[in-house]
């Protein structure tokens, strides 16, 4: 007589959690997600710098311009002016038209710790009685 044991079954042993491979990955793609973030930061922030460098140019020359316009002094002239924290260079050049009495003035304005980038320019026609 033989004696059968009981067949025990064997489980599986069931997966619980993630391996690591799947762990690695999703780290990766994270990273890759994170690198793109911060590079579009980047370009957000250096455009807000330009656009308030810009900005403060502008209030430069029109602060020039009024100057110009209260002070009826309708000369070239080089100067610097400090505004908002930054020393800006600023020359004012006037040009004869083909009309009597009447002069055009070009306002460049530029930091001056870069004098070789790009110039705001403001050119507004002056006539004098």
């Amino acid at each position: 007589m033989s004696v059968t044991m009981p067949r025990v079954k064997r489980r599986r042993r069931q997966e619980s959690g993630f391996s690591l491979i799947e762990v690695l990955i999703a780290l990766i793609v994270v990273a890759i997600a994170l690198l793109a973030l911060m590079e579009g930061m980047g370009a957000i922030i250096h455009t807000q710098s330009q656009l308030r460098q810009q900005a403060q140019a502008q209030q430069v020359a029109w602060q020039q311009w009024q100057s110009l316009r209260l002070g009826g002094g309708y000369k070239n002239e080089k100067l610097t002016v400090v505004h908002g924290e930054q020393s800006w260079q600023v020359t004012s050049e006037f040009t004869d038209t083909d009309f009597p009495g009447t002069r055009q003035v070009t306002i460049r304005v530029l930091p001056s710790d870069d004098l070789t980038g790009r110039a705001l320019l403001l050119s507004a026609l002056v006539v004098t009685p």
